[in-house]
């Protein structure tokens, strides 16, 4: 009979209710690894506190879902599991709004088009960067890049917004390398687009009009397969 009472005592026992200071307990450890990883100082706090939790009685945890934002910033949702008896028994989606404040470089000047950069022309600043797309690694180097467009002054300088320098530029003369079976000949000519190492451009030979499609295999070098 005691037995019985106990089972059932242990049946009827009240749920536990999950707290806020709960739910931070795994938030906090969750921001400060994806937000918050890499020199960037993350701060958050709850948009709408979770209330009206509960969990089985006896032991339960909290765990962050595996499905959470892998690098969140500005307005999220967070998906929270009570996990008892091993088990996921509930999935809680906390909303939380993450700040996020990192060193960033930004044009100290208009920078045109197609600009080479260098560190005379930028400068690091730590910013808030909630709102900030792909902002460019101030420890990435910035030799052997330059801006895709116009930046106007005190902007950051974005992942987007910049290039590598081409291996050849439109307009300037370039080796212009002739395959043909083992023969190598060489020859000159002028590139009429930028290019990268790998790609293909149209290159006018020297002395005529003639354009070939040449592909770009070093600095100021192209090469064409003559078939």
């Amino acid at each position: 009979m005691f037995r019985t009472l106990l089972i059932l005592m242990l049946q009827t026992a009240p749920p536990a209710h999950v707290t806020a200071d709960d739910f931070a307990s795994v938030l906090g450890p969750y921001v400060r690894e994806t937000a918050g990883s890499g020199g960037v100082h993350a701060e958050w706090s709850f948009r709408t506190v979770p209330s009206g939790v509960t969990a089985p009685s006896g032991r339960y945890s909290l765990r962050v879902a595996g499905t959470a934002p892998v690098s969140p910033k500005g307005h999220v949702g967070v998906p929270v599991e009570v996990v008892s008896g091993g088990k996921a028994v509930r999935t809680v989606v906390c909303s939380i709004y993450i700040r996020t404040f990192e060193d960033v470089y930004v044009a100290v000047r208009p920078l045109r088009k197609h600009e080479e950069l260098s560190a005379d022309v930028l400068a690091v600043r730590r910013i808030e960067t909630t709102t900030v797309a792909d902002p460019y690694p101030v420890l990435a180097p910035v030799t052997g890049y330059r801006t895709r467009r116009m930046v106007s002054p005190n902007s950051v300088i974005r992942t987007s917004l910049i290039e590598e320098l081409p291996a050849v530029r439109r307009d300037e003369r370039v080796s212009l390398l002739v395959r043909s079976s083992n023969l190598t000949i060489g020859a000159s000519g002028v590139a009429k687009d930028d290019g990268r190492i790998g790609e293909v451009i149209p290159v006018q030979r020297a002395g005529t009009k003639e354009l070939v499609r040449a592909k770009v295999v070093g600095q100021q070098i192209v090469e064409v397969e003559n078939h």
